[in-house]
């Protein structure tokens, strides 16, 4: 009888342990989230993040996790992101960064928590808080939080506002917009604005509605200036893009500049508590009834891309504002429509980009096409000059994957050589990788090995050792990939992060405005940054940058792929990247300028200004 009593007992006890467990799991779980989510509705200042990075050492976070065995001064293991025999993981204890050879994975303590955790770049940083025993004293009520974000709202109309008003009284603004073919609807439609060169214009006329400095910095449209004595307005002599949420709130801003100054081309919004880049999308608000309507997304890069493409009267259109497509906003756009069309430059860089979003949407199952400009086009550039029925048949022209990669790859490989073949057969193999549905890697195998006249039986060989991680995934552009451009850039970018002397002399020499795409906001942080400490860190470059994981891969893939060379292969490495980064930068500008010359003068209209502006060019040109 007591057996029968025991018995029942040990499986109420069981039950209540396990009911424990489930309400433990649950309150930890709650408490993460809920703390992370203030985090990420609170501005996180810098040092806040420089504090939880020193607290953790990246060696000892992965140790924690594997094990790990010193090279020279590096620290190597399998990679855990994908599989492997031999080991290509690197973990740099000196810069605070690890880099994988394998799959191109690549950051610091963050990125490296967030892709093992399956965290946000917000949950990371109370992850490594707490490991870290650091009290993080950013939590807020959710009435506080709430009146905050109506605060800032308020700020940003108001400020939305006062740019749009300085346009429609600046002829300079509206004789640059005009040029670029934006026309009176679409500024209307779109709010555009223009900030006035004045250093505290904004911020007096904002103060004067009752607006406080420290909220005004909080939106992030205020800086404090390195003496820490006085704020200045962030957004100077710029066209001004505000950008909404998905409810059509403004959230942010972004601002071009209106001429080739040395200055950054584009500046956007700091990170606040409204505003995290990698989780909005540009013009979505506008766009979703459309997407919704036609099933599809056009994902372009730039504002002006997206403005021009609806003055197409083509709706069904988002901009990624430059960065690689992140899952959050994937997941934006995924609950309207499975059908994606990438519509980036034609440029290497644009390239790498639509590779980069083929292999992310992919992965999430998604029907996926790309646009394929001809060379040196982007999309505003495109209907400029060709019109909207053109662009409009070049969508409807979109190719998958594969044949977006075979047209592009061919243009820069003679097919007719094996080396030409085993370079463009290698980078489809990587993208059959990234296809979830055996069936359709089948049926791509066959379409490389028809296409390439190579033996299927060998490609599949081929396909199993890259699956293993036996050679180079393009998770980064190979070397044989890499034009000379981007080349060049990478060099600059890991010369400047030796030490400030170096940075100098590069800064005196090119400006941010000289690289291209991500390069060029990767070194207009490490120029940011230069003015707040005596070297610029790698790992805090990488927070910096926030939750864009494209800036973590090409900075630990920059620093870790070579040895430091001698000073004076260094001098002379600086002084090549120098040049052929400006020789191509005018490169570019010629041809675009010859190309537009050429289509002026079929429609009998000579410019004059344009061909001095050619010349003017072509004897710099000669000098460099």
């Amino acid at each position: 009888m007591w057996l029968k009593y025991f018995v029942v007992f040990r499986a109420f006890v069981s039950s209540w342990l396990i009911l424990y467990f489930i309400l433990f799991f649950l309150v930890s779980s709650v408490t993460l989230w809920l703390r992370s989510f203030f985090i990420f509705m609170a501005f996180i200042p810098e040092r806040i993040l420089e504090e939880v990075r020193e607290a953790n050492d990246l060696v000892e976070i992965i140790a924690s996790y594997f094990p790990l065995k010193k090279i020279g001064k590096n620290y190597k293991c399998l990679c855990p992101f994908h599989s492997e025999k031999t080991p290509s993981f690197t973990i740099s204890p000196e810069r605070q960064i690890f880099h994988c050879f394998g799959c191109s994975a690549g950051g610091n303590v963050f990125t490296f928590v967030m892709k093992m955790e399956n965290l946000t770049f917000p949950e990371s940083i109370v992850f490594l808080a707490e490991k870290a025993g650091i009290k993080l004293e950013l939590e807020k009520t959710s009435e506080e939080t709430k009146n905050l974000r109506q605060q800032l709202i308020k700020i940003n109309n108001a400020a939305a506002a006062y740019f749009y008003d300085n346009l429609t009284r600046t002829k300079r603004a509206n004789d640059y917009l005009a040029k670029r073919g934006i026309t009176e609807n679409s500024i209307k439609r779109f709010k555009l604005g223009y900030a006035e060169k004045s250093t505290e214009a904004l911020k007096k006329s904002l103060e004067k509605k009752g607006f406080s400095k420290d909220i005004l910095f909080k939106s992030g449209l205020l800086r404090l200036s390195e003496e820490k004595d006085f704020y200045y307005d962030y957004f100077r002599d710029r066209i001004i893009f505000p950008i909404q949420n998905e409810r059509g709130e403004c959230i942010a801003f972004g601002g071009r500049v209106l001429d080739d100054s040395a200055l950054p081309k584009y500046l956007n919004s700091p990170e606040t508590l409204l505003y995290h880049k990698g989780k909005v999308l540009y013009g979505f608000s506008l766009a979703k009834e459309a997407i919704g309507k036609k099933k599809r997304v056009i994902i372009v890069e730039g504002y002006l891309d997206l403005i021009k493409i609806f003055q197409a009267g083509i709706e069904n259109v988002a901009a990624s504002l430059g960065t690689a497509l992140t899952l959050d906003q994937i997941r934006v756009f995924k609950r309207w429509t499975e059908n994606i069309m990438l519509c980036f430059d034609s440029d290497e860089a644009g390239y790498i980009s639509t590779c980069r979003a083929f292999e992310s949407l992919l992965e999430e199952g998604l029907k996926v096409k790309a646009v394929f400009l001809p060379q040196g086009y982007d999309p505003d550039r495109y209907i400029t000059e060709k019109g909207a029925k053109a662009f409009q048949e070049k969508i409807d022209q979109a190719l998958d994957p594969f044949d977006y990669k075979m047209k592009f790859l061919s243009l820069k490989n003679d097919r007719s050589t094996t080396e030409g073949k085993l370079i463009i057969a290698e980078d489809l193999l990587n993208l059959i990788t990234k296809l979830q549905n055996p069936i359709e890697r089948s049926e791509y195998l066959k379409r490389v090995a028809e296409t390439m006249h190579l033996d299927e039986a060998a490609l599949i060989e081929e396909l199993k050792r890259i699956q293993k991680g036996e050679i180079h995934s393009l998770g980064l552009p190979s070397k044989k990939e890499k034009g000379s451009l981007i080349k060049a850039q990478e060099i600059l970018i890991g010369l400047s992060l030796e030490g400030k002397e170096t940075l100098e002399k590069i800064a005196n020499l090119i400006s941010p405005a000289d690289f291209t795409g991500i390069y060029q906001k990767i070194f207009g942080q490490i120029i940011e940054l230069s003015k707040k400490r005596k070297k610029v860190n790698a790992s805090d470059l990488i927070s910096n940058l926030g939750d864009n994981p494209t800036a973590g891969e090409i900075i630990s893939s920059i620093l870790l792929e070579k040895e430091k060379s001698s000073i004076e292969v260094r001098e002379k490495m600086l002084e090549d990247c120098i040049r052929r980064t400006k020789r191509e930068k005018l490169k570019e500008k010629l041809k675009s300028l010859k190309d537009l010359i050429k289509e002026r003068e079929k429609s009998g209209d000579i410019n004059f200004e344009l061909l001095a502006e050619y010349q003017h060019f072509s004897k710099l040109g000669k000098t460099h």
